[in-house]
């Protein structure tokens, strides 16, 4: 009863996200024999792959295995593809890659990018090779060898299973097309996905893994969505006054009236909004050196003054604080000293109104996109955005 491919990725990732924000190189150096044999694993898997003359078509360099534990018990699913193992693979690879860089072992880092960029190669082939047309919306499947579309994402087991974890993993590795990952979204939440962005397992709710849908709808810039996901996650996800969450929650109230859980509490619910409010406020793109600001931040929040100290990067902790007046949004931010890269910072203007002149302070370089200023800088400092707004 072991992990999914997909957490191999997702557990390097995470180490070197810990090496990111704090800078520990000790921490590193002292656990990389042992996180060696889970990335050498992961590239002696695409490697055999690669050779695999009975892979099934649109499969060859793809990893198989199980997506999730639960199926652990079904022998047949040892030999299914899913391209949310691949992707996370992929991702989780790219970052050994990097951290490696940092750690002055460049020649193994570039041999180990080289070799993903191959295998990522094969993942975009493979997905844009298996989608299809129905009805005029296009269904890009879990997988090659399931390439069916779910017309009822809450259907059965495992139609439920793609639409709770494996659909939202494909996405949230950040490796696919941005117009493949929005194909994703859109089907999910067309075909009986979702109940207020929250995600439906056959007739209960369960956002253990929401936070990969979350992660997606800040890459692709679908900001109604991710705000109705935070607010709905919060009011019926988890228990008001202690925030205490469960794997599943029943959808409809009991005889008392109260929403009942459907399963016990897990941290990865209980986190949500905490992680959601952090990537609304913040966000850093993984494969380019660039900083979402206020990406998801509803203007209403900004109404009356918004202020956050110590939001952690990668480059070092940044202050943020944001306010309306006088027909204006200001924003201004302190960035980390070795900041170095692009910063786009998003004018929250509600629904009334439009941003119309952008003004930037503390920057040499910058241009204004519709509702964005986009500001290059190579050292940090403070940076003081503004939009002037007129109603619609």
């Amino acid at each position: 009863y072991g992990p999914a491919v997909s957490e191999y990725g997702q557990f390097l990732s995470l180490c070197v996200r810990y090496v990111d924000l704090t800078g520990d190189l000790r921490w590193w150096r002292r656990r990389e024999s042992r996180l060696r044999r889970v990335w050498e694993r992961l590239l002696a898997l695409r490697a055999d792959s690669l050779h695999d003359e009975e892979a099934p078509e649109h499969a060859r360099g793809l990893i198989p295995g199980l997506p999730e534990a639960d199926y652990h018990g079904s022998e047949e699913q040892w030999r299914e593809y899913y391209y949310s193992g691949d992707a996370w693979a992929v991702r989780g690879l790219s970052d050994i890659a990097r951290v490696l860089r940092r750690a002055g072992r460049r020649e193994e880092a570039a041999l180990i990018s080289e070799r993903v960029s191959a295998y990522r190669r094969d993942l975009l082939k493979s997905v844009s090779e298996c989608c299809s047309v129905v009805d005029g919306e296009v269904y890009v499947p879990p997988g090659p060898t399931q390439r069916e579309p779910i017309q009822r994402m809450t259907g059965d087991r495992h139609s439920s299973y793609c639409n709770y974890r494996y659909l939202a993993e494909m996405v949230s590795a950040g490796v696919l097309e941005p117009k493949t990952m929005r194909q994703v979204i859109d089907w999910r939440r067309s075909h009986g996905g979702a109940l207020l962005a929250m995600t439906r397992f056959r007739d209960h709710l369960d956002d253990w893994p929401v936070l990969n849908w979350a992660r997606a709808m800040v890459e692709v810039g679908d900001v109604a969505h991710f705000q109705l996901l935070l607010y709905a996650h919060l009011a019926h996800h988890q228990a008001a006054g202690w925030l205490a969450a469960p794997e599943q929650a029943n959808i409809t109230p009991d005889e008392s009236g109260l929403r009942s859980y459907y399963s016990g509490q897990v941290v990865p619910c209980q986190v949500t909004p905490a992680l959601m409010l952090r990537w609304a406020l913040l966000y850093e793109l993984r494969d380019e050196d660039t900083l979402l600001v206020a990406p998801a931040v509803p203007a209403h929040w900004i109404a009356h003054g918004l202020s956050a100290e110590d939001l952690p990067t990668r480059w070092g902790p940044v202050d943020l604080s944001m306010e309306r007046a006088h027909g204006r949004i200001e924003l201004r931010m302190r960035l980390p000293d070795a900041f170095d890269g692009e910063v786009r910072v998003r004018i929250p203007a509600p629904p009334d109104a439009r941003v119309e002149a952008i003004a930037v302070e503390g920057a040499g370089e910058w241009r204004a996109l519709p509702g964005v200023a986009s500001v290059r800088l190579t050292a940090g400092g403070e940076l003081a955005v503004s939009g002037e707004l007129r109603g619609r």
